[in-house]
C-alpha cells in the first residue's frame, strides 16, 4: 500500500508538470500536430521527442560516485556527490544533432526522459500512454488552439522541483 501512495504521489506531480510543458512545446509547432492530425502514425516519434526535447525538473539527479572517474578533467572521487542533469544531457550537440530544435523525426534512442538503469522510471509505460492521448487529443480536438501570447510571455512556477508554467493561455 505504502508503495502504492508513493507511485502515486510521485507519478502525479511528474506527470501534470510534463504533460503542461509539453503542451506549451506543441502549441509552439502548430506543424507537430497537424502532421500528427493527418497521421496519426507519428504521434509514438512526437512522444519519444516531447520526452528529449521539453524540461521537466529544475535542478538535476543526485548521484555517488561509486568509483573514482575522470569527466573530461574534472576529477570525481568515489563517495562524492554529484548532479546529474538529465535535461542538459538530452540537449547534450555530442549526443543529438541541433538539440534545442524540436524535431519529432529524429533518432531519439538514447534519451534521458525517464532516467537511466537502475534509477529509469517505473511508471514509463503509463506516462508515455498519457503523454499519447494528450497529443492525440489536441491533434484531433484542438486544430485551431493555439497560444494566446507570445511563448517568452509565458510565466512559470518558481522554486518548485518540476517546471510547470502558472498558466497556459490559448485562443481559437
Amino acid at each position: 500500500m505504502v508503495f502504492a501512495v508513493m507511485m502515486f504521489m510521485a507519478g502525479y506531480r511528474t506527470s501534470a508538470s510534463f504533460l503542461a510543458g509539453a503542451i506549451v512545446t506543441l502549441l509552439r509547432h502548430p506543424d507537430t500536430l497537424s502532421a500528427a492530425r493527418a497521421d496519426p502514425e507519428l504521434i509514438p516519434a512526437i512522444v519519444e521527442e516531447l520526452l528529449r526535447y521539453t524540461p521537466m525538473a529544475t535542478g538535476g539527479a543526485k548521484r555517488l560516485a561509486t568509483a573514482d572517474t575522470d569527466l573530461n578533467g574534472l576529477e570525481i572521487k568515489a563517495g562524492e556527490l554529484v548532479l546529474v542533469s538529465l535535461e542538459a544531457a538530452n540537449h547534450d550537440p555530442a549526443a543529438f544533432s541541433h538539440p534545442d530544435t524540436f524535431n519529432p523525426g529524429r533518432d531519439t534512442s538514447g534519451h534521458l526522459g525517464f532516467g537511466h538503469g537502475a534509477h529509469f522510471c517505473p511508471g514509463n509505460r503509463l506516462a508515455r500512454m498519457q503523454i499519447h492521448a494528450m497529443v492525440t487529443a489536441l491533434a484531433d480536438h484542438s486544430p485551431a488552439l493555439r497560444l494566446a501570447v507570445p511563448p517568452h510571455d509565458l510565466r512559470w512556477v518558481n522554486g518548485a522541483a518540476f517546471r510547470t508554467p502558472q498558466a497556459i493561455p490559448v485562443t481559437w
